[in-house]
């Protein structure tokens, strides 16, 4: 499917013979396939040969393809496909092995969407999405912000008519707090180090905003500047149970 899609732009722009990179296959397949099955689809036409591929970045994460010149001009029996030649023995030869990478080539892509599927179902039933998390953050910071406060005026009022939280309550709903808030930080790190990888603008507001047609955090009055001294609070309790725990287990 890619190689008759890269042919096809070949023979239509055969001045440019420019290449490609897997979002520019994406959109002009008008979103036909995933950006995951084009990734697997250009490394398999890398693998046979098809295809040339370059990989630049910090971490070598961006890949350029581009159609393999050598085989520019010589018969291939995937780019002349229903073309025939002089020789009807040859053509007939051409066109059935034509027919059986049509099929190979169908059955590969579909093997490629259908674990694309798969991953991205079992994903979804084990991963909250980015609004559930920053919800889930919210409710738990509010809860540990509530329980504080009434903990602050048991001890100042000493009151014990007052609503007093349990000692294992805030450790709970701090230990809540820990799970969600290092989620977030960890996909905003990751977030940002792919732009800075991708993209010259380390302007990542501006990268978000104007190029990916995103929004940001703070877009939605969540900036992890207002976290981050509960966050290393509650992370040296997180540490304290989980090694307290790993003892007991021993």
């Amino acid at each position: 499917f890619f190689l008759k899609f890269l042919i096809k732009k070949k023979k239509k722009k055969i001045k440019q013979n420019r290449p490609w990179n897997v979002k520019s296959i994406v959109d002009s397949l008008g979103g036909k396939v995933t950006k995951t099955e084009a990734e697997r689809g250009c490394e398999a036409l890398v693998e046979k040969g098809t295809l040339c591929c370059k990989k630049f970045g910090k971490n070598a994460n961006v890949c350029i393809y581009w159609y393999n010149q050598d085989k520019i001009g010589q018969p291939n029996d995937d780019e002349d496909e229903g073309l025939g030649g002089d020789d009807d023995r040859k053509g007939n030869k051409a066109e059935d092995a034509t027919s059986l990478d049509d099929l190979q080539s169908s059955l590969e892509a579909l093997k490629v969407k259908h674990s694309a599927l798969q991953s991205e179902y079992n994903t979804l039933i084990r991963t909250p999405t980015d609004s559930e998390l920053k919800k889930q953050l919210t409710e738990k910071k509010d809860q540990f912000d509530s329980l504080d406060t009434l903990l602050k005026e048991k001890s100042e009022a000493n009151n014990e008519k007052t609503v007093k939280a349990s000692p294992e309550e805030i450790k709970q709903a701090k230990l809540d707090f820990y799970k969600y808030a290092k989620a977030w930080k960890e996909r905003k790190d990751i977030c940002h180090q792919m732009i800075e990888n991708i993209w010259d603008n380390k302007k990542i507001k501006d990268v978000i905003h104007n190029t990916l047609g995103g929004d940001c955090d703070e877009d939605f009055g969540a900036k992890w500047e207002d976290y981050k001294d509960l966050f290393k609070n509650v992370t040296m309790l997180h540490q304290r149970e989980f090694h307290g725990l790993k003892k007991k287990i021993k």
